[in-house]
């Protein structure tokens, strides 16, 4: 099943791809040599076209100044952020650390989880962190940007908390987490937590408030072998419309793959957290670390490895569902301590596995891209398209399209494209959007492909969502769309022929 989806915040964000991790399929490396030349191979592969100079460069070790542009190590030595480039992935020779120190990432326009592709050995010895972890929702207003009580930015391939806006007298705004399992919001309600791909987000508690936000519910499940990050959690209040919070971002999604050996210590983590929530809002959905190596060794007891723990939740919130982790190995273990602390998230969210194939296919890739939204008001239809011009902020920063007719007969209609999806598939589309009063308004629609060139096509399809009676007096939130009935061929348990 596909559960790539794409974001379009109808405020901020343009055509995007979507974004998924494959954690297994068909054709995976058998040996340490054959892992290590996959990477190598992979690396030159992916950047020789976009990065000019030498076989150095040519792997793209140019990417940040962390990363040493010859001999392609990255030494932690203090706190470093990465942008992602436009395909997410990143290639270094090896990793060396020489303290308490975090890598992280910016996430980048298409929203593509991290790929961390390590030829050599992968040292945490110095009790390093490499996170994807989503970000808290704020506690300080930001009026005058749209939706003021921000909800948290997700990590690259998550989504972001559901925002409030309270800036309308006593009109009171309470958006839903953004994601297929975005956690719920209601006027004067908690929030619900966000569901991570496989556990749903837990419903906010009732405690002084008469209403609650449902918890997110999982896009996915473990058999499922696309993954996307953790979904937002939902906007709280209390019953009398107060102290506003936002719901935490979404975990994102990493993929790191090493061609030796990637060592422990006690304390040192990937991972890839959800975001916490501000006062009544619902915590984010925990994401996705997906580690491939030829060894992995710890120390004989302690506490690191893997953490995807949801997000926490204020007052009366529901906690972001915990997320998912899993390893492939070439060689045994050593080392039993170093997998997961019991003050992680529970045992059965971590898998272990033999090495599957880091990327699939570029045949199996799916892409599904919003390529524009129409607002039809009052019978005059008007192209609302609005692009996102820095996805490392949150996608409720730029103010967004307030419907405010004198009657309710609004349409608005999304245009969609897609590459190397089947045409039998089909894709739900999401209207998230926050009402000046009552309840948020979230519909799902679900359509069929426009084909070109074929009955049996799988490229260059259409596909339109048109969402009639948009009542007035709304802002919308987010536009999302996500393909729900198609395994992807050549994975496992998948006996579908791609067209």
């Amino acid at each position: 099943m596909i559960r790539a989806r794409t974001r379009y915040p109808l405020q901020l964000f343009g055509a995007a791809a979507l974004t998924w991790a494959l954690l297994g399929a068909t054709g995976a490396p058998a040996s340490a040599l054959e892992l290590q030349t996959l990477i190598t191979d992979h690396c030159i592969g992916v950047n020789t076209t976009n990065i000019a100079g030498g076989y150095a460069n040519a792997k793209g070790f140019n990417i940040s100044p962390a990363i040493d542009g010859s001999t392609g190590v990255l030494t932690l030595n203090s706190p470093t952020t990465i942008d992602l480039p436009p395909n997410g992935v990143i290639c270094v020779s090896s990793i060396a650390c020489t303290g308490n120190h975090t890598l992280q990432f910016n996430r980048n326009a298409d929203n593509t989880p991290v790929y961390l592709l390590v030829e050599n050995n992968a040292n945490l010895t110095g009790g390093c962190d490499i996170k994807v972890n989503g970000g808290n929702a704020s506690t300080t207003p930001r009026y005058g940007i749209g939706l003021d009580y921000m909800g948290g930015v997700a990590a690259p391939a998550g989504d972001d908390g559901g925002s409030c806006d309270f800036t309308f007298g006593s009109a009171r705004r309470a958006g839903e987490g953004v994601g297929p399992g975005g956690g719920g919001a209601a006027t004067n309600a908690s929030g619900g937590g966000g569901a991570s791909p496989v556990t749903a987000g837990a419903n906010g508690t009732t405690g002084n408030l008469t209403n609650v936000g449902q918890g997110g519910t999982p896009p996915s499940d473990r058999a499922d072998r696309i993954l996307h990050g953790g979904s937002g959690g939902g906007c709280g209040s209390t019953t009398s419309g107060t102290s506003p919070g936002g719901g935490g971002g979404g975990g994102g999604v990493l993929v790191m793959a090493v061609g030796g050996t990637l060592t422990f210590v006690n304390g040192s983590w990937l991972m890839a957290q959800g975001g916490n929530a501000a006062n009544y809002g619902g915590g984010g959905g925990g994401g996705v670390v997906r580690v491939v190596a030829t060894t992995v060794e710890g120390p004989a007891s302690g506490s690191c490895g893997v953490d995807v723990t949801g997000g926490l939740a204020a007052s009366g919130g529901g906690v972001g569902g915990a997320g998912f982790g899993k390893i492939e190995l070439v060689n045994s273990p050593t080392g039993p301590g170093i997998w997961i602390s019991t003050s992680k998230p529970a045992q059965d969210v971590l898998e272990f596995g033999t090495v599957q194939e880091i990327f699939p296919k570029p045949a199996w890739r799916p892409v599904l891209a919003i390529v524009s939204v129409d607002a039809k008001v009052n019978g005059v239809t008007k192209n609302v398209t609005r692009q996102m011009t820095n996805p490392s902020v949150h996608i409720h920063t730029v103010p967004g399209i307030f419907i405010d007719a004198p009657t309710p007969e609004q349409a608005i209609t999304v245009h969609l494209s897609s590459d190397n999806v089947p045409h039998t598939s089909q894709v739900v589309v999401r209207l998230n959007t926050v009402y000046e009063s009552g309840s948020p308004d979230k519909r799902d629609l679900t359509v069929n492909a426009t084909v070109d060139g074929g009955a049996t096509g799988s490229g260059n399809l259409s596909w339109t969502a048109v969402f009639t009676a948009v009542p007035a007096g709304l802002e919308l939130g987010t536009i999302e769309a996500w393909v729900t009935n198609v395994c992807t061929p050549g994975t496992l348990n998948c006996t579908a022929a791609h067209p």
